[in-house]
């Protein structure tokens, strides 16, 4: 009975000290949540959602117990510095550079880390991408885009990048500046394809743009060495030289010829006039004597300083927007040649008009007992292109147009001969018939191969005509090979 008592009052004992610490407990938690309450920090995060309201994001943004790093953000002499903390695992998670920087290694960070060249409202937005609250950048500033591109080139954020290019995207002349100064400096190459359609398109629009002047050598530099521009190389080098002396007045730490020492290398004088040299380049000063002298010589001579190209630069026509270039080969049925200086062919053009933009040859053999593979020559050249109204006496309809050609071809190698007047290339009518009449008047090696063909009563079909590689070109004569390997010509879509 004694043990039965004792047994009891254990019991009782024990029963009373777990109702003593629970009270204890639960006054400790109201305090803490009390002072939680009159702090305004409030409960603890993981147990309280965020807010419909808040964007994705903003919630580790302001909830300062998650950090785990913090960085000093902006430059005291430009204005006011910004401690901001951060997660590292969600920053490592997007970026190698964070994890070099914030991972258990002998790279990592000790401390607060410095960010001087960043501005605290940029690395804010860099934060909430890695926190995945950056859905785009379409709100932003393209002043703002261009420094939240800074950021991400940085760290090596290709994610961020990427809503950069999108937001950036050019749809016209003088949006595209900041998209340019990105795709130069940055390898925004999301970008290329836009920048590059609307510099080729758009070059005399970029020139006369209002934010033309500010732009970096490097955005100079991808313009002019494009292989195709709207405008002549004259007023390329009006432009450069005009943008050359405003950064030279505007900072005066370089001087004009400082400034286009880059793109000289890309700006074809060999290709302008005697006059226009005179006349715009020589004022200048911005050659020196023997930069000019090998200019309007148009010598051999290889230059560090200076383009020594001589075939002119690809000019861009409103019309390629909408018409479609076709290159025409010829496989005959039998592929043999014979050497001509001389050739006539004939192009039928079906019910749709067509632009005839080049022809193309096979280089000189004239030289048989000599190993002349890899070697190339100064090749002259005359296209006669004459519509005609009877296929067998071949009368000219009307005046011929004549291309000239003067360029230089390799040996045994094919070469393109442009078919271009002032500019433009030739047009030939639907329901027509065009003689072509190619002449190499080079003294020194004028033969050149020719397609031999037994007939062309069939010709060869192409999608808007029949071409005839050998052609009756007068009455008696016969049949006369054609020196056309392939032709080139585009048409209204």
């Amino acid at each position: 009975m004694c043990y039965d008592f004792l047994h009891s009052c254990l019991v009782c004992i024990f029963f009373v000290i777990f109702l003593l610490s629970d009270i204890i407990i639960q006054t400790g938690f109201s305090r803490v949540k009390a002072g939680d309450m009159a702090s305004g920090v409030g409960p603890i995060e993981s147990d309280v959602a965020p807010a419909e309201d808040e964007e994705l994001g903003d919630f580790l943004l302001l909830t300062d117990r998650l950090y785990d790093c913090f960085f000093v953000v902006g430059n005291a002499d430009q204005g006011p510095t910004e401690r901001i903390g951060a997660v590292k695992a969600c920053l490592m998670n997007q970026s190698r550079v964070f994890r070099n920087m914030l991972h258990d290694s002998q790279l990592a960070e000790r401390g607060d880390i410095m960010v001087p060249d960043i501005q605290p409202p940029v690395f804010r937005l860099l934060l909430k991408h890695c926190y995945g609250g950056l859905e785009n950048c379409r709100s932003l500033t393209a002043e703002m885009t261009v420094k939240l591109c800074y950021a991400a080139e940085k760290y090596l954020i290709g994610s961020l990048k990427k809503k950069v290019a999108d937001r950036l995207k050019p749809e016209c002349a003088s949006e595209i500046f900041p998209g340019l100064h990105c795709l130069v400096t940055y390898n925004v190459t999301e970008l290329e394809n836009f920048i590059t359609e609307i510099v080729r398109e758009q070059t005399d629009k970029i020139f006369s743009s209002e934010g033309f002047m500010d732009i970096d050598v490097d955005s100079m530099v991808f313009i002019v060495k494009q292989e195709t521009l709207n405008c002549s190389e004259v007023e390329i080098w009006r432009a450069v030289i005009k943008w050359a002396n405003h950064k030279a007045r505007s900072e005066e730490r370089l001087s004009v010829r400082e400034w286009m020492s880059q793109t000289l290398k890309h700006i074809r004088l060999m290709t302008l006039s005697y006059e226009d040299l005179c006349k715009e380049v020589l004022p200048s000063g911005v050659l020196s004597f023997e930069e000019f002298c090998q200019v309007s010589a148009r010598t051999e001579q290889e230059s560090d300083t200076i383009c020594t190209l001589k075939e002119s630069r690809g000019m861009f026509h409103e019309r390629w927007k909408w018409w479609e270039t076709v290159t025409v080969n010829h496989e005959l049925r039998e592929k043999r040649w014979s050497q001509s200086d001389v050739s006539y062919s004939c192009l039928v053009v079906g019910d749709r008009s067509i632009m005839l933009e080049s022809v193309t040859c096979l280089g000189s053999t004239a030289l048989p007992f000599q190993d002349c593979y890899g070697l190339n020559y100064a090749c002259q050249a005359e296209i006669v292109v004459s519509r005609i109204t009877d296929y067998i006496a071949s009368t000219p309809a009307e005046e011929p147009v004549v291309v000239k050609f003067n360029g230089s071809a390799n040996y045994y190698e094919q070469f393109t001969m442009p078919t271009l007047i002032n500019g433009e290339s030739i047009t030939l009518q639907a329901n027509s018939m065009f003689k072509l009449k190619i002449s190499f008047v080079t003294p020194e090696n004028n033969l050149h191969p020719c397609w031999l063909a037994p007939t062309c009563s069939d010709g060869h079909t192409f999608s808007h005509g029949k071409f005839y590689c050998s052609y009756i070109y007068e009455e008696g004569v016969g049949w006369k090979p054609s020196h056309i390997v392939k032709f080139q010509y585009s048409y209204r879509r």
